[in-house]
């Protein structure tokens, strides 16, 4: 077992524990995500710049330590470009946000730090083994995501999930009939929403924790039961 990247130190025993999967949105134990997760001892949270098909091998990273009395947070990322590969010269495979989805030009992605984490062969023939179809990528994407919904409800008795980035509404009606995007937006519906133009909202939010900030908490506790 992998040493958790993020590991909140035990106050209160008595406490169970929440785990969040997911990316960027979900990142930081900060704004809603600490909110949330104020009663409970913090074991994991998503990572920055990654997708669908990291979310899921993350959670079978480490779905053998959570607890019958555990809550488990998943912010889903159904954006195709972010995806598992290869790397050339080495023998892992990598999260990986695809070239057009670059923001900053200056990005050197033969540098490792730019690779948001590694999986074994092994990992990955279990994990293709387990949710390899033969649709699009963007059907695929959206088949991980409702098998991983209904994974999670069969495993785990507190379970709490988000949207982030989706993408092709139009082949989400299997979605839509658990996750009503009329009554609870996706999370970059949400942020987005305070602010008249989109790339202000890039510009103020962006670069702030989860994409979120403290004045839209009001909100978010009015829009979303947690």
């Amino acid at each position: 077992m992998r040493k958790q990247k993020w590991l909140m130190e035990d106050k209160t025993k008595q406490r169970n524990n929440i785990w969040f999967f997911g990316d960027s949105f979900c990142a930081r134990h900060e704004n809603w995500v600490k909110y949330i997760s104020d009663n409970y001892n913090v074991k994991h949270l998503g990572m920055g710049g990654t997708g669908i098909q990291h979310t899921i091998m993350d959670y079978h990273l480490y779905k053998h330590n959570i607890k019958p009395n555990d809550k488990v947070v998943v912010c889903y990322n159904s954006l195709p470009t972010r995806t598992l590969i290869k790397f050339w010269d080495t023998d892992v495979h990598h999260s990986f946000i695809h070239g057009s989805q670059y923001r900053y030009k200056d990005w050197d992605i033969s540098k490792p730090d730019y690779w948001k984490r590694k999986y074994s062969d092994e990992e990955i023939l279990l994990f293709y083994e387990k949710y390899h179809d033969y649709h699009t990528e963007e059907v695929k994407n959206i088949y991980l995501v409702n098998s991983l919904h209904h994974l999670l409800h069969q495993q785990h008795n507190d379970v709490l999930e988000f949207f982030c980035f989706v993408e092709n509404k139009e082949l989400m009606q299997d979605i839509i009939k658990w996750y009503d995007f009329n009554k609870l937006p996706s999370l970059m519906d949400f942020t987005s929403s305070f602010y008249n133009d989109h790339s202000i909202w890039f510009k103020e939010n962006d670069a702030s924790p989860n994409h979120f900030q403290d004045f839209m908490m009001d909100k978010f506790k009015e829009t979303y039961e947690v």
